[in-house]
């Protein structure tokens, strides 16, 4: 058998445990005939193990984007992605995933990382019952024979909560309900024993009810693993109760980020605030203003953008904002692309 080739190493990325991430600078564009779409622009963040990140924004603002980017999913002659993104995998050994060769990624996609699709029903193989692809994970991942892969398929789908999984383990995902669906990707994603494990929207086309258990379930898996999880999503509900760090996007481009609790609770973004501003105030308080976004939509991101994206709906903004405004840091891990941060969160 061949030797599995070493990951590509970036001397300058310090050691770090294993499942750790670190993006740096991700950016990634897509080329169409009349004009390039602007997805992702220099984002950057770190996941630890253990820990939860949750990303949030407007459909649109690049949270599937940058994550479909970090995974290498995108790749194509009319994509274009740069920065770096570094991942420690379970031997310690720091890979870079921007420049890593295809038998490194096939090697770590679905072993030490793995992802959670938004539509289980579009991402589920008709054609094999959902055993055979727990089972082939298993297989390729762990090295485990046929039979052997099959019963850690069964016990993969009791794991995650599915009666009679001897059973079910023969069914087509045809045959599974749009929550059991789902309880299978879970199943399919940790079949390689993830150090890592990316959830895009994982409850999007789900009932209330069937939300919560998918949520309680990843919260246990995590407990018993040690799992780092990114979660995508719309739900700022389900950050405060899940998310230990909270990343905000808008047309593209990080706006804030920081511990969860802190950013919910005095956001140092003005888009951040009118993101809380939508959700319901038992009080009946109507939010005050600088917390209320202008009528609006999120810019074209084929535009080339120039100042504070934010702007044309922020009730902040003066003339200074049409030029470049970074990153700045505004307390303990915690960073806002706004020049009135100290007014937001007053």
């Amino acid at each position: 058998m061949a030797s599995t080739p070493a990951p590509t190493v970036r001397e300058n990325i310090p050691a770090a445990a294993p499942g750790t991430l670190g993006v740096y600078g991700l950016t990634t564009r897509f080329r169409m005939v009349a004009h390039t779409v602007h997805a992702v622009d220099d984002l950057s963040f770190q996941v630890t193990p253990g820990e939860t990140l949750a990303i949030v924004g407007e459909s649109g603002s690049g949270k599937s984007v940058s994550m479909l980017s970090v995974m290498r999913l995108l790749d194509g002659r009319n994509v274009k992605m740069s920065g770096s993104v570094s991942f420690f995998d379970r031997t310690g050994a720091a890979c870079d995933l921007m420049t890593a060769d295809e038998r490194t990624l096939s090697r770590i996609r679905g072993g030490d990382l793995a992802m959670i699709f938004q539509d289980a029903s579009a991402s589920l193989n008709p054609l094999f019952s959902v055993g055979d692809q727990i089972a082939e994970t298993v297989q390729l991942h762990r090295g485990n024979d046929r039979k052997a892969a099959w019963a850690e398929a069964v016990e993969l789908l009791r794991q995650v909560g599915i009666a009679a999984p001897e059973q079910r383990a023969h069914d087509y995902p045809h045959q599974l309900s749009g929550g059991m669906r789902q309880r299978a990707m879970i199943a399919i994603a940790l079949a390689g024993e993830p150090l890592l494990l990316i959830a895009d929207e994982p409850t999007t086309a789900l009932d209330v009810t069937i939300q919560a258990q998918i949520l309680d379930l990843l919260k246990e898996l995590q407990r018993e693993r040690g799992l780092a999880i990114i979660l995508v999503t719309h739900d700022l509900g389900v950050v405060a109760d899940f998310a230990d760090r909270v990343l905000v996007m808008y047309a593209g481009q990080l706006v804030e980020q920081g511990e969860a609790n802190a950013v919910l609770s005095a956001p140092r973004h003005p888009y951040t605030a009118s993101l809380l501003a939508c959700l319901p105030d038992p009080a009946g308080e109507a939010p005050v203003a600088y917390r209320r976004a202008k009528p609006g939509i999120v810019p074209a991101i084929s535009d080339e953008f120039e100042g504070c994206r934010f702007r044309a709906r922020c009730p902040l903004a003066e003339p200074r904002c049409e030029n470049h405004v970074p990153l700045a840091e505004t307390g303990s891990n915690w960073q806002s692309r706004c020049l009135f941060w100290r007014e937001v969160s007053s």
